[in-house]
């Protein structure tokens, strides 16, 4: 009985032991020595495992309630029966108690408090009784267990884990090494795809280089000369009205001379909501071989150019392209705790610059502002004009270029009458 004590309590921890390893746990495993990577193999096998385990489990337990049970008769039916009676029970309660105290509790708590170093020990041992009742577990799995799983619990989907434990376990993976600062900032960025709409990344209408089809088409070669984009809107009559794309490089080699030569050299447009998620946009363009799309607003307008260059640059950062803006950085300090900024800053690229802010985000999500421009007329209630101030908490943005009612440029400092702190 003490043998199967010690293979009861062997087969509770090895499970509780190889369960309880965390991620990163898991991933120093698969990186460790050959007994790291035994571990590993039986972590690939979860369901076999699993079922060595029980089966080991339940073989142990109904042998040593067999053995104990069969004590207890040859102690009734022995010499002084009716005088030894009252050990048949102090036997079953010690026997009960013992396989409950060492058998289960007791190594369960060893392998929850010390999980690596349980799972060292037990692996090799563990591992050889794995494979050697392969043959068993193999006939338990296919004509007992499988079909009962069928009848009785029918398989769910897998089980995947959410954006929020996917975010903690990057933070945590950053806190320990496993990966650094700038990967764990990569990551986090393509979790906010998720979050960001298509009108946060696109390029407005104002900025968009479009041709309008009844132009004279050398007027179309300029145009690609000058802003040298590879693909160029094309609409008719009105922006609202794009009919298609056409490629710089057909264009060039081509050389349409009329409007009928033109049109024959335009590609179909993809069409994107600007309140698409990001991620969407991204699988939307993938499943169509594309690299942009316009942006329609909710009466079906031309809202702007969305491209996967804008999506990429919100992961990465600043790509240098097209429609970039002569090489001006978008934020330039000039004193201290004062900036020059861009208008059209992203507001989900604040807190790249001057820290996270609440009360700018809840600005941006009441008011659906999409920019620092966007946010000073939600503030403001009216066009901005000239060295018009909004004050957010401790945060003051001066208007400081307009042009044709569009805020260009902005000043943001911080109140001298405010201790720091989170900006």
């Amino acid at each position: 009985m003490p043998i199967l004590l010690i293979l009861s309590a062997f087969f509770s921890g090895s499970e509780t032991a190889l369960f309880n390893l965390s991620k990163l746990e898991r991933m120093q495993f698969a990186r460790g020595g050959a007994t790291d990577k035994l571990v590993t193999q039986m972590l690939s096998e979860t369901r076999q495992i699993l079922i060595t385990l029980l089966l080991g489990n339940m073989t142990v337990n109904v042998s040593y309630f067999a053995i104990s049970s069969a004590l207890s008769l040859y102690v009734v039916s022995g010499e002084g029966g009716h005088a030894n009676r009252w050990l048949v029970p102090l036997i079953t309660i010690g026997s009960l108690i013992a396989i409950i105290l060492l058998g289960e509790v007791l190594p369960k708590l060893i392998a929850v408090r010390a999980s690596v170093a349980s799972t060292k020990f037990i692996a090799v041992p563990l591992f050889l009784v794995h494979r050697l009742i392969a043959p068993i577990r193999w006939f338990a799995a296919w004509f007992v267990i499988t079909p009962l799983a069928r009848l009785l619990a029918p398989r769910d989907s897998a089980v995947q884990m959410t954006q929020m434990e996917l975010e903690s376990l990057l933070q945590l993976s950053q806190r320990r090494g496993v990966i650094d600062s700038d990967e764990e900032g990569l990551l986090q960025q393509v979790f906010e795809l998720a979050h960001i709409k298509v009108r946060d990344l696109m390029i407005p209408r104002v900025d968009m280089h479009a041709f309008d089809i009844s132009h004279d088409a050398n007027k179309l070669v300029d145009l690609i000369t000058n802003t040298r984009l590879r693909h160029i809107p094309v609409f008719e009559g009105d922006l609202d009205n794009v009919i298609g794309v056409a490629s710089s490089r057909t264009i060039l080699l081509k050389r349409p001379q009329n409007q009928e030569e033109m049109r024959t050299l335009i590609s179909d447009v993809l069409f994107v909501p600007e309140q698409q998620r990001a991620e969407e946009l991204l699988k939307y363009l993938r499943e169509n071989i594309a690299a942009f799309a316009i942006v329609v607003d909710e009466y079906g307008g031309t809202a702007g150019l969305i491209t996967i260059e804008d999506v990429v640059e919100h992961m990465v950062g600043e790509i240098a392209g097209g429609y970039e803006k002569d090489g001006e950085p978008e934020v330039e300090k000039i004193d201290e705790c004062v900036w020059r900024v861009s208008a059209d800053l992203p507001i989900h690229d604040w807190h790249e610059f001057f820290g996270r802010n609440e009360m700018i985000k809840q600005y941006s999500v009441l008011d659906e502002v999409s920019t620092i421009a966007g946010l000073v007329l939600a503030v403001l209630g009216r066009l901005a004009v000239k060295d018009d101030e909004i004050t957010i908490g401790k945060i003051v943005i001066r208007v400081d270029v307009v042009e044709k009612n569009r805020i260009r440029w902005v000043t943001v400092s911080l109140r001298e009458d405010q201790d720091g702190g989170e900006q």
